[in-house]
């Protein structure tokens, strides 16, 4: 089994929405999302599901605006390169609660 690797998730860059996250963020390869509060201190957040089970959490961006985006869409933006700018990210298992990095990839 990989190792979870936190990164910091700072940019929502998506089909639908684009934008700076106000407060400290870091998303793993896993597709598991935590708040930083301190040097020191995290806490793991609990994701929302949408209608059709697929995980997501609410976000303020730097405009006031709430938005929702889908996990699998912030982990392939921070794990997995896109240098053709596909615009749409795929469950390679068709589970899409399997937000992996592995189970993921870019497509139109």
């Amino acid at each position: 089994m990989t190792q979870e690797i936190w990164k910091k998730l700072e940019y929502i860059n998506s089909p639908r929405i684009v934008g700076k996250i106000v407060g400290e963020y870091e998303i793993s390869n896993y597709g598991n999302l935590r708040q930083v509060l301190t040097d020191n201190i995290r806490r793991n957040l609990k994701l929302n599901t949408s209608s059709d089970q697929r995980p997501r959490y609410s976000f303020v961006l730097d405009n006031g605006k709430r938005v929702m985006p889908f996990m699998h869409q912030l982990v392939a933006q921070t794990f997995i390169d896109n240098p053709e700018g596909l615009p749409n990210v795929k469950h390679i298992d068709g589970n899409k609660t399997n937000n992996y990095v592995g189970n993921l990839r870019w497509a139109s």
